[in-house]
């Protein structure tokens, strides 16, 4: 666990930054996921993915890409056809098994400028409330916590204490009201 007061305002700005592209990504169409992930990597397109990892390909698709002459026996318009003939999910799983090699959430920290320029237009419309700090999440789902942590009953004791009004507009609060009562509901002292 780590102590809040030790982030330098860089190292909570990158926190922020990632949980931003984390949730949004989290978000994206599958295709949309693969464009992104091409894009970071610098590939044009499928076709550029397909060349630029055609060996491995092969392998991933049981095509034999050399004979024993080392003649090129498999093509790329074969690979292309077995690329076509997965579903988008098997596609998304073979681009982040090979641009991520199988880590997508630290080729997101280790790429989070690339991506984050790439979603910065979409991160700039969302309305984001600041959590314990360093916590992220648009207004609209840190309201859906707060009408889930109301309904709990293991939160009617601290509703009963803090005198919380169940039935209050929860949209019609300010950011800060809602973290307090956000912070309330969890049983956080302040």
């Amino acid at each position: 666990m780590f102590n809040l007061l030790d982030l330098t305002d860089a190292e909570r700005e990158q926190s922020i930054k990632l949980q931003q592209v984390m949730y949004l990504f989290s978000k994206m169409e599958i295709e949309e996921k693969i464009d992104l992930l091409f894009d970071v990597d610098g590939l044009t397109g499928v076709d550029d993915f397909i060349d630029f990892y055609f060996d491995d390909l092969c392998y991933e698709f049981d095509l034999d890409d050399f004979d024993y002459t080392g003649a090129l026996q498999a093509s790329f318009k074969d690979v292309k056809n077995e690329w076509n003939s997965l579903t988008e999910d098997l596609q998304y799983e073979i681009v982040v098994k090979y641009i991520c090699n199988d880590d997508l959430e630290e080729i997101i920290e280790i790429y989070l400028d690339m991506f984050y320029d790439n979603l910065e237009s979409e991160i700039e419309r969302i309305h984001w409330i600041e959590l314990m700090g360093t916590r992220v999440l648009p207004k609209e789902d840190v309201i859906a916590e707060i009408k889930e942590m109301m309904a709990s009953e293991g939160n009617q004791a601290l509703i009963e204490k803090h005198k919380i009004d169940k039935n209050i507009d929860l949209n019609s609060l300010t950011d800060e009201e809602l973290k307090d009562l956000h912070y309330q509901l969890e049983g956080v002292i302040y």
